[in-house]
């Protein structure tokens, strides 16, 4: 009777199995890297998973341990060596475990740029879209253009993501005669190459030329003009382009026959001589003072001219009025008078 009072004491005090278990603690996991002999690098840099491969259960953790960057990659056809050291070197910033790492394979990488080769061809291209683009902004459609210096075909890295030619004007405008562009290599939106081109400019367009030759103070007549196409050059820069815009004006110096007409070629009548007795005008309010004086200088209308007054040593400045008349109220000149 004891006996058995006794052991079912001892079964009332057995532990309970399953009221209390033991957490066990989570393992860190295991990360295999088994280097390669060889490799070639897309792109500016260098990532773990380039260079070896990557065993790791933790899916995440080992696509995070490929995306590690060990440094830019080789330019060119230089090579580099990538040691173990410095594999945990950069594993470092993961805080890791290192006696949860193996490193296998090759005792260490030798690392190269995966190359391609960009044609000349593929460079002018890029510069001519440019280029026409440009002209097209500033009005110009009617133009022609031939490369100075044919580039040589260029070496750039393979990118991971992107290889894009980009061609710019440095200095935001076509010239007259000539145009410098330089075609910029983005690889993953880093430039690795930057090439210079020069190209010459033909220009052309619908301008006024004279017909027969023509003399200084001549006026322009709409029947010794036309109009037709030519090749627009510095000295022709900004011609006109309708003869309907010559009207009324003279030439402002001895003109051949084939000129093409510019704003310098051509200007108002003069409606004073130089050497002429003018009246000249000078006004305060209501009250006008006419005197009399002697044109220094031809002059057009609206033009500023020399005048000297009768019983004066230094002339003054006035603005020609009209046929004969001017108005004084420059006293001095900026410039020394510039005698014809």
């Amino acid at each position: 009777m004891v006996s058995t009072t006794l052991c079912m004491i001892g079964i009332l005090f057995l532990p309970f199995q399953g009221a209390k278990q033991e957490v066990k603690k989570k393992e860190t996991p295991r990360i295999i890297i088994q280097l390669l002999r060889e490799a070639k690098i897309r792109g500016n840099t260098i990532l773990l998973g380039d260079i070896a491969r990557i065993q790791c259960r933790d899916r995440l953790l080992r696509e995070k341990l490929e995306e590690t960057v060990l440094g830019p990659a080789p330019v060119g056809n230089w090579a580099r060596w990538i040691s173990p050291k410095e594999i945990l070197g950069n594993l470092n910033r993961l805080n890791l475990d290192p006696q949860t790492i193996t490193i296998k394979g090759y005792s260490r990488v030798q690392v190269f740029a995966a190359l391609e080769r960009i044609p000349a061809q593929e460079i002018i291209l890029a510069a001519e879209t440019t280029l026409r683009a440009t002209l097209r902004k500033q009005h110009e459609s009617d133009a022609t253009w031939r490369i100075i210096s044919k580039p040589r075909s260029v070496t750039v890295p393979i990118g991971r993501k992107s290889r894009v030619l980009q061609a710019r004007i440095p200095s935001g405008k076509v010239g007259t005669n000539s145009a410098f562009l330089r075609v910029d290599i983005f690889v993953d939106g880093k430039v690795v190459s930057s090439i210079p081109l020069t190209f010459q400019i033909q220009r052309f367009g619908e301008a006024v030329v004279l017909l027969r030759n023509v003399k200084r103070g001549e006026p322009i007549e709409a029947d010794m003009l036309t109009t037709r196409r030519v090749e627009i050059k510095e000295a022709t820069l900004d011609p006109y382009r309708e003869i309907g815009e010559l009207s009324e004006l003279v030439a402002s110096r001895n003109l051949r026959q084939g000129t093409i007409l510019t704003k310098g070629d051509v200007q108002k009548p003069f409606v004073i001589r130089r050497g002429e007795i003018i009246t000249v005008v000078a006004a305060r309010g209501t009250v006008k003072v006419t005197t009399r004086g002697i044109a220094q200088k031809d002059g057009v209308k609206g033009a500023t001219i020399p005048v000297l007054l009768v019983g004066k040593r230094e002339p003054i400045f006035t603005t020609v009025y009209g046929v004969g008349v001017v108005l004084a109220g420059i006293k001095r000149s900026p410039q020394k008078i510039r005698r014809n």
